[in-house]
């Protein structure tokens, strides 16, 4: 639906801490196993979220980078 974004796109800047403030962050770590941090999937996804991007109503679901790289 479009192209990847780049891990350290600047769209996820203090998106971070948007999100330390709905979920504690140790809370974060002991259900995931990893840091809450800029370049977390979870950022990506929560910057569209408060964008409302509209390919968040569009898409079914979503293929990260390494599942894509597999499927080719």
């Amino acid at each position: 639906m479009e192209n990847p974004y780049h891990y350290r796109d600047k769209r996820t800047e203090g998106i971070a801490s948007d999100i330390a403030s709905i979920i504690e962050p140790y809370h974060f770590y002991e259900t995931t196993g990893i840091l809450l941090s800029p370049i977390s999937t979870i950022c990506q996804l929560y910057s569209m979220v408060k964008s409302r991007s509209p390919l968040l109503d569009k898409a079914e679901s979503f293929l990260m980078m390494p599942g894509i790289f597999n499927f080719f």
